[in-house]
């Protein structure tokens, strides 16, 4: 069993850690996404925010 948190604004959505070999092993939205995860300063704490405008 996967652990995992529920959202706390959004009922039944819930969020998993995955690892960037996860990640791409599945398509990913936005396109792109990926890339930029993995440029990303691991040692650098940040928070990404994406916004759907669908």
């Amino acid at each position: 069993m996967l652990d995992f948190k529920w959202h706390k604004e959004h009922e039944g959505i819930q969020l998993i850690w995955k690892s960037i070999d996860e990640l791409a092993s599945k398509p990913l939205y936005p396109e792109g996404i990926l890339e930029i995860i993995e440029k990303k300063n691991l040692d650098e704490q940040s928070r990404m925010i994406i916004r759907k405008t669908y």
